[in-house]
């Protein structure tokens, strides 16, 4: 919960295992939402919207991330596979029993890392529409219980590049939000701040790969070949130990339906 008296500002994703910092080594990464979409928004639609709302983040002239869309995937699982090939999933639950985090959660991310380094390797996104309604518009009516997608969708983008809560109750990475607000689709100051922080734009690696250890669409993708003992290779995708962190978006309590 947000309090009076607490310095405002952006903070960085930590590993929960080692405290390491947590951000992505190239210059993008590939997002795929799920290919069911929501109950509430038409597909198309909804493509347009997680357009945008990772447009914001990467119309930053400060920072040099960007994100590459892939097709949608078919694969629902939140997960990171150490040794096959993984999907950066943006996926809705519409059901309580999909949904285990509680009602007032609005959306979680999920940020698989490799705890030594804070490398990011996997990021899933999941949109609670078990509990929530998404709503579209741009000016929504007094009293409102629809949530705005956009916004929503902008702060979990965030939490993808490795930024956690702000203290700054203004700032697009704030904890909460308000039904009907749509404030949160835009990046406030504080928000650009912490992005040109983790990627700034004179340190670009220019490298942008796919999903660690490949894109896998559907989800039952080969595992990676087991090491070649005659040439001393290794199975380049296999990364023991990798561990997640889950940050959340909350609706009020007060609000909560």
């Amino acid at each position: 919960m947000l309090l009076p008296g607490f310095s405002s500002g952006w903070s960085q994703s930590l590993s929960g295992s080692t405290g390491r910092p947590l951000e992505w080594d190239g210059s993008c990464f590939h997002y795929s939402v799920h290919e069911d979409g929501s109950g509430d928004v038409d597909f198309d639609d909804l493509l347009e919207i997680v357009r945008a709302s990772f447009d914001a983040w990467e119309d930053v002239p400060c920072s040099y991330f960007y994100f590459v869309e892939t097709a949608p995937a078919s694969v629902d699982r939140q997960e990171h596979n150490e040794g096959s090939g993984n999907v950066n999933l943006l996926v809705w639950r519409e059901s309580p029993d999909e949904w285990p985090y509680g009602s007032a959660v609005i959306a979680l991310t999920s940020v698989h890392h490799e705890p030594a380094t804070g490398r990011i390797l996997d990021v899933d996104i999941e949109m609670n529409g078990a509990d929530f309604e998404f709503g579209t518009m741009d000016d929504y009516p007094a009293g409102t219980h629809l949530v705005d997608l956009q916004s929503t969708l902008t702060h979990e983008a965030g939490h993808s590049v490795g930024l956690d809560h702000s203290d700054d109750p203004e700032a697009t990475m704030a904890l909460y939000a308000q039904p009907g607000s749509t404030h949160k689709r835009t990046l406030e100051q504080d928000d650009i701040d912490g992005l040109c922080a983790l990627y700034p734009l004179d340190a670009d690696p220019e490298v942008c790969e796919e999903p660690h250890c490949g894109l896998d669409l559907e989800g039952d993708g080969p595992a990676c070949e087991e090491p070649d003992e005659t040439s001393g290779s290794d199975c380049a995708c296999s990364v023991p130990g990798a561990s997640g962190r889950a940050s959340s978006f909350w609706l009020p309590a007060i609000l909560a339906r």
